[in-house]
């Protein structure tokens, strides 16, 4: 599997048909597609802040901040998602 990030929609790849979250578009691509999605595909906010394909500043405070997924205990505090934002 590879993900290619561009600024150009390519010529020879169909665009995935419908919106779908980012983590659906990794396990699509493992199982084979080939597709490309533009920000318009994308209908997770979460994947849309993770992969930069919407601004920072378009989320929910919440979102901003990173608190929204220590609830679902994919973090267990807001530091801990903000140290993943930075790599």
């Amino acid at each position: 599997m590879a993900i290619k990030w561009s600024v150009r929609e390519p010529a020879n790849i169909e665009r995935e048909n419908g919106k779908s979250r980012f983590c659906e578009k990794l396990v699509k691509a493992m199982n084979g597609e080939v597709f490309y999605a533009t920000r318009d595909e994308e209908e997770c906010m979460g994947g849309a802040r993770y992969t930069g394909l919407r601004d920072p500043s378009e989320f929910p405070a919440n979102m901003r901040s990173g608190a929204f997924p220590v609830p679902m205990e994919v973090y267990r505090n807001i530091p801990a998602v903000q140290r993943s934002w930075r790599g």
